[in-house]
């Protein structure tokens, strides 16, 4: 067997054939069975495509969140300095997004609690995305979440008392769409029975 291939072996790989997958084999050094402990969080491979049953991949996910963030800071920072002209697209464009990531949001907890059945759901990992997702997925979503706050922040407190406050409901959006991601692909370890 090639260095290469031994370095891109999964744990499951010394698993005998046959065997339920997650099932471990013998250590591959001792050829004894490997220590009990904690069962590692099972990977699944990324998902790109929507799923059959219609739910969002990462990918899709990840892309909605950045396009949304998009929208959001070039319409937030044209009506920071034209309040009058673009004051209402703001609002339109802040409360599309609030209603979406309140959607979001709602949707990812009905998943949460569907899959509380079978996994050990936490709300770390399911909202926070805290170990349940790649750390690149949730890094690139707190930026997201970062950028959606300080700019309607900074939007809204440029001018206060116009339009353009309703700038800081936004960040629901982000807050949602990491809600979905968690309930949706978040890993979790199985129920004890």
């Amino acid at each position: 067997m090639s260095a290469a291939r031994r370095k891109r072996r999964r744990p499951d790989d010394n698993a005998p054939q046959g065997a339920p997958e997650g099932t471990p084999g013998p250590s591959s050094t001792t050829g004894s069975p490997p220590k009990a402990g904690p069962a590692p969080r099972p990977r699944r491979a990324p998902q790109h495509r929507r799923a059959a049953d219609g739910r969002p991949s990462v990918a899709q996910i990840l892309q909605w969140t950045t396009a949304g963030t998009a929208l959001f800071t070039v319409v937030a920072l044209a009506a920071a300095i034209a309040p009058d002209q673009l004051g209402t697209v703001a609002v339109a464009v802040s409360m599309v997004l609030f209603v979406v990531g309140c959607a979001a949001f709602l949707t990812g907890f009905s998943r949460a609690v569907s899959r509380s059945r079978v996994d050990e759901m936490d709300l770390p990992g399911l909202f926070f995305l805290s170990g349940s997702v790649e750390p690149a997925v949730r890094r690139r979503l707190f930026i997201l979440l970062a950028m959606q706050v300080a700019i309607g922040i900074a939007a809204a407190s440029t001018r206060p008392f116009t339009a353009v406050a309703f700038c800081t409901l936004t960040p629901i959006f982000a807050l949602g769409m990491m809600a979905l991601c968690g309930a949706t692909h978040g890993h979790f370890a199985a129920r004890r029975s």
